[in-house]
């Protein structure tokens, strides 16, 4: 009778589970249908000589990230949006007659990799050079926000508002004495004097070789940055480092008004209420009911999406975008699974149409082992004739840059975070911890590797001394790929390699990247190296089949504002701010490197990644 009445307890319990998922699907729907005749369709509208609004929400990232079900649960939207759309939306614009002028409102646009930036002003720039105005409005402005807006013609700052400009940083948290009160012994196997993944997890502070390479790496990404704003904004070299080194002043000589500073150092034009800055954009694009004519960039996307006629025919150019933490088997968008790389990249060597293959790469690394079948598919793909060109994204380094040493070109960005050729293995063992509650653990083996990785037991010299020869192996290894694909001497590559990082511009001086360029400069030289001429070739981006529920969701998300409707999003604003955010950094930070050891899966416990290539300021 027992066993009957927890059959029955069971099943009504599965049944009030599914019928709570199917109401929350049809809630969700209704929702959708809800906001999609409520929606404000005259604002859709392309007015001639209206402003394009161009007003990403959220992060532009290589490729956008697949929204699980917990993140729809929870009522959290990843805010991304992919970089080539945005790029297709400016172009088009920029060519469309309709469109008179753009207005950049960046409140919610929360950053993007300094590659990411320049690629980003490039496109603005073609805009301008289309002779359009650009206009930017902001309540205020971030590091990144800034730089975008600095392409513009004018920029409005809310006199209420401010700058929040700092300079490249590479910052996190150390754990090592929390681990030792805590009496968990972490064993670390690794080669490169710069390879820094690791130092979180035996020491309190930044190592000095690190803090050198990551001050060299910053300082090029800064000094790219100050160009740029000393062009755009026309100041005088070196004006915004020195504005920044004495900026306790210039705010004082301001009379601690941060937004009348910022009007002073000429980094903004003009300071506009909101109620100023919507008159003066309706006499540039027109008045409409109570704003101005102007389309969102969304929207405009949405109207102006291109008719996928792809030919049947003719040869074509695939693109396959690999962004991520490098991880061993399935992965979804957002990280780089071995498995789900490797059949985007043999769709790309079986179809007989494809003649070349862009390797789009934005990875700090990851799993070693992950990362050489992916190599090994690159490999097959040249072997089938087809010439493989690499393009790297804001970061392409030590299992992003392993991927790729085997690419018949490789470009980067002048921003481009890459190098940081190195490898480590990372054990823990928790014997003292669960000793000091009484626990202990003993027993017998059939050789002195028996019970090697059990965590409730110490690490025997003969496990180590193995795991350090496979990370020396490893580390060999490494450079003799790297030697091979770049046409360099073993030691040579060794000098620069050690796990140090550097700026795509510096790479190339060091002959670890070939050219400087963006992922439409990468195309042609592919197409290039296949004898393809311009116009005779169609381009194919190749990305990962979500499945049917994975899709369901993305339409969720991109279709409607259903999840800003779920509980806990009432608890949010569209950007965080003062000590909310300041919290939410902390959390992030901590999380992101206790997270990594989740995914430490690799069969030989060796890690070929980049944790100082996540940079603030971006």
């Amino acid at each position: 009778m027992k066993a009957i009445f927890r059959f029955i307890w069971s099943a009504i319990r599965a049944f009030n589970t599914l019928a709570a998922l199917v109401f929350f699907i049809l809630f969700l729907t209704l929702i959708i249908s809800v906001s999609g005749m409520m929606g404000d369709k005259p604002s859709a509208e392309i007015a001639n000589g209206g402003a394009l609004l161009f007003n990403p929400e959220g992060r532009i990232v290589e490729e956008k990230a697949v929204p699980s079900f917990e993140d729809v649960l929870r009522g959290e939207k990843p805010e991304e949006i992919a970089l080539r759309t945005v790029l297709a939306g400016l172009d088009r614009a920029a060519k469309d007659d309709r469109i008179g002028l753009m207005v950049m409102d960046l409140e919610r646009f929360n950053g993007a990799g300094p590659a990411t930036l320049h690629s980003l002003g490039k496109a603005l720039d073609a805009f301008r050079d289309s002779g359009k105005k650009i206009i930017a409005y902001g309540d205020s402005y971030t590091q990144s926000q800034y730089y975008l807006a600095a392409h513009a013609d004018e920029i409005w700052l809310n006199p209420a508002g401010g700058m929040t400009i700092t300079g490249y940083g590479s910052f996190q948290p150390y754990f090592a004495e929390a681990l030792s009160k805590l009496k968990a012994n972490v064993h670390v196997f690794r080669v490169g004097t710069f390879k820094s993944a690791v130092e979180p997890y035996i020491r309190d502070s930044m190592s000095d070789e690190a803090k050198e390479a990551n001050r060299a790496f910053l300082d090029s990404l800064w000094q790219s940055y100050e160009a740029d704003i000393t062009r755009l904004r026309g100041l005088d070299d070196g004006a915004l480092s020195g504005h920044l080194a004495n900026i306790v002043e210039a705010q004082a000589a301001a009379g601690g008004d941060m937004a009348q500073m910022a009007v002073d150092l000429k980094w903004v034009d003009a300071l506009k209420t909101r109620h100023a800055a919507l008159a003066a954009l309706q006499d540039l694009a027109g008045k409409k009911d109570d704003g101005y004519r102007h389309i969102g960039l969304k929207a405009y996307l949405k109207q102006t999406k291109p008719a996928t006629s792809e030919q049947k025919e003719g040869p074509l150019l695939a693109v396959v975008t690999l962004r991520g933490t490098i991880i061993p088997g399935e992965a979804p968008v957002g990280d780089i699974g071995s498995e789900s790389a490797l059949k985007l990249i043999h769709e790309a060597r079986t179809n007989d149409r494809v003649k070349a293959l862009v390797l789009r790469v934005d990875s700090p690394g990851g799993s070693a082992f992950a990362s050489e079948l992916i190599r090994q598919a690159v490999l097959e793909v040249k072997a089938a004739g087809k010439p493989v060109v690499a393009s790297f994204g804001s970061v392409a380094a030590s299992g992003g840059y392993w991927i790729s040493a085997n690419a018949d070109q490789i470009w980067a960005m002048p921003e481009t975070i890459t190098g940081s050729i190195g490898i480590f293995g990372l054990v823990a063992t928790f014997e003292e911890s669960l000793a000091s509650l009484g626990v202990h653990s003993d027993g017998v083996g059939t050789s002195q590797l028996a019970g090697a990785f059990d965590i409730t037991r110490p690490l025997s010299p003969a496990v180590a001394a193995l795991v350090q020869g496979s990370i020396e192996d490893g580390y060999e290894k490494f450079l003799s790929i790297v030697a091979e694909g770049r046409g360099m001497s073993i030691e040579a590559v060794d000098e620069v390699a050690q796990g140090r990082v550097w700026a795509g511009s510096t790479a190339r001086d060091l002959g670890l990247v070939d050219e400087l360029g963006g992922l439409d400069a990468a195309i042609k030289a592919a197409a290039s190296l296949a004898s393809l001429e311009d116009g005779a070739y169609q381009i194919r981006h190749i990305t990962e089949k979500p499945d049917p529920f994975e899709a369901f969701l993305m339409q969720l998300m991109a279709e409607s504002d259903a999840a800003a409707l779920l509980p806990r999003s009432l608890l949010a604003s569209g950007n965080k701010g003062g000590l909310m955010q300041a919290v939410a950094g902390i959390e992030q930070s901590i999380l992101r490197h206790l997270q990594s050891l989740g995914w430490m899966r690799d069969p030989k416990g060796a890690y070929s990644l980049c944790f100082a290539c996540e940079v603030s300021g971006g």
